[in-house]
């Protein structure tokens, strides 16, 4: 079998730069835990924070639901002064940052991901155990994925749990 480069650990410790959260485009797709866990931290239904605060992200297949950015591309949720207004409730895609299989795959793609995060190759040394905790946890909650033939304005808290 053949041994990941991060066998021996990797360093990563947030500089609170906010640069994965900020000014760039990009996605933080969810889970059905996710989205009800934010709704109810938001004390909205799943509904209601579907329309107010996700969009759906069209591939081959049908769709995925993924966090709205502000026309600046910040996250949703990202607030001047505060930082991250869900925090406690962020999405696993943010709390286990950079631990990503696309970023595990080889040290080439780890440095260069270094390139635009200052914390990476950086500060605390997490084990393996701890990166293969990453790993697993988006495993144990997997990104939702629905055909083009549910509706994005029927969705509600029993589509997203798949009743």
């Amino acid at each position: 079998m053949k041994a990941d480069f991060w066998n021996e650990g990797l360093q990563f410790t947030c500089q609170r730069c906010s640069r994965c959260c900020r000014h760039d485009p990009g996605v933080v797709f969810l889970s059905a835990f996710e989205i009800i866990t934010i709704a109810r931290h938001l004390s909205c239904s799943v509904k209601a924070f579907l329309n107010q605060y996700c969009r759906p992200i069209y591939n081959a297949s049908g769709y995925r639901v993924s966090l709205q950015e502000k026309q600046n591309f910040d996250c949703i949720f990202w607030e001047s002064g505060t930082g991250c207004s869900i925090y406690t409730v962020r999405p696993i895609q943010c709390s286990t940052f950079p631990f990503w299989e696309t970023l595990l795959r080889n040290k080439i793609i780890w440095d260069e991901e270094a390139k635009y995060c200052p914390g990476i190759n950086k500060g605390i040394l997490h084990d393996a155990s701890h990166i293969q905790k990453c790993l697993d946890e988006r495993n144990q909650y997997p990104i939702l994925q629905f055909s083009y033939s549910v509706l994005w304005e029927t969705l509600d808290e029993n589509s997203i749990l798949g009743n």
